[in-house]
């Protein structure tokens, strides 16, 4: 660590905490020749996040431990975008489709469900001669699709379906549309940024259509492009997405931008956010919106700031490192994608535990209620009523607080 004037804190959901000194302020670690060490610095926490986190990878049945888009079927099933091919979970065992069933030999980066039942795979193709599209049907029968001059598609990066049942997809063959059995193309030539897309949403009769080099509306007839010049953080655009309020959210290369129709604000690594690059954007039912970047998962709290959620601040020895695609299953659980570890799920309402670290004194317990504020009421044999709201401990009632004895039977 470079010499300095440092301050220690443990990010929580809530908020951020510091290490305050003797005087309540923040403490001020001062590094420089000379100055007294802190090897036995010592403080303790409550363990940040209290969700259970698993780690799903080739020995699991994986085909890979590159995954890099996840879906959910109707039926719960998971599917995985691997290296070499699709993995499908059912809950209980893993089933795998490989180019000997008729799957691209390229790796596949993108998964999409129409609104038939059909799965769209594309893969990341380098030459004309390799298929880069396939169409799983709910009978799992397998449709390629070859670029040709019929077809204009090649290394498929975002997929999706419009209102009119339209396929649409994106790649360095540029902006394909499939109606009917007749695809038409659009590219750099036709107004559309690099020709090169990343990415696609779909708003009604218009779409946003993310590129290398900015940011790209189309409303079926002309061709609107946005660049860091009109606002952007970044031109290298990885993930749009719209949300709950209607605004546009855009992940880039240097953050996160928000579009409102008028103006585009920005939040980088200076809000908390794990890292520049941010490659995916999740809102969830609940109201909590998730972004992946190249250093895992950065979570937004409700005044604007981000902290990172991952496994080993639950106590794993793992973290999440290159994190791409999310999504939710119907149980409640959260799937991650990315290099190198496979995928991740995680359980934010498994069991949790409170102890020492979190302030409960080691001693037996002997009752436990839950009143109607969902607060939590702990009978102990020799140290009173412990209050415990929120997963946090609030106060200890003895017989100083008027209790007749500091043993609750």
């Amino acid at each position: 660590m470079p010499y300095g004037k440092y301050e220690l804190y443990v990010s929580f959901p809530d908020k951020d905490y510091y290490i305050n000194d003797d005087k309540g302020k923040r403490k001020i670690f001062d590094l420089k020749p000379g100055k007294e060490n802190y090897l036995n610095a010592d403080f303790k926490t409550p363990t940040p996040d209290r969700g259970r986190w698993e780690n799903i990878e080739y020995l699991d049945g994986l085909l890979s431990n590159w995954v890099s888009d996840i879906l959910i079927d109707d039926n719960n099933n998971v599917w995985f975008a691997c290296w070499t091919g699709i993995s499908i979970f059912n809950g209980i065992e893993m089933k795998n489709l490989t180019p000997k069933d008729g799957l691209p030999s390229k790796p596949i980066v993108k998964l999409f469900k129409d609104s038939k039942g059909n799965i769209w795979a594309g893969a990341s193709t380098n030459k004309s001669s390799e298929l880069g599209l396939v169409k799983i049907d709910p009978d799992m029968n397998i449709t390629p699709y070859y670029y040709s001059e019929k077809v204009p598609i090649q290394s498929i990066n975002a997929i999706a379906e419009d209102e009119y049942g339209r396929m649409i997809f994106g790649g360095s063959a540029g902006l394909t549309i499939l109606e009917g059995d007749k695809f038409k193309n659009y590219d750099y030539a036709d107004g559309l940024g690099s020709g090169m897309v990343n990415c696609i949403l779909l708003e009604g009769k218009n779409m946003w259509i993310g590129t290398l080099i900015g940011l790209v509306f189309y409303n079926g007839k002309k061709f609107r492009n946005y660049d860091i010049y009109d606002g952007l953080p970044d031109n290298t655009i990885n993930s749009i997405v719209k949300s709950p309020k209607g605004e546009i959210w855009i992940a880039t290369n240097n953050g996160v931008s928000i579009y409102d129709g008028v103006s585009f604000k920005n939040n980088s690594i200076l809000k908390g956010l794990s890292t520049r690059q941010a490659n995916d954007i999740y809102f969830d039912e609940n109201g909590d919106i998730m972004i992946s970047t190249n250093r895992g998962i950065s979570k937004l709290r409700d005044d604007g700031t981000f902290y990172r959620l991952d496994p080993s601040r639950t106590g794993d020895d793992q973290i999440l490192g290159n994190t791409f695609s999310m999504t939710k299953s119907k149980d409640g659980i959260y799937w991650f994608t990315g290099w190198g570890n496979g995928a991740w799920k995680y359980d934010p309402s498994s069991i949790r535990n409170l102890t020492m670290n979190d302030s409960i004194p080691w001693v037996r317990k002997t009752r436990m209620i839950v009143d109607a504020d969902h607060t939590l009421w702990i009978g102990t044999e020799n140290q009173g009523i412990l209050e415990i709201k929120n997963e946090k401990l609030k106060k200890i009632y003895t017989m100083q607080d008027g209790l007749r004895s500091n043993s609750v039977i």
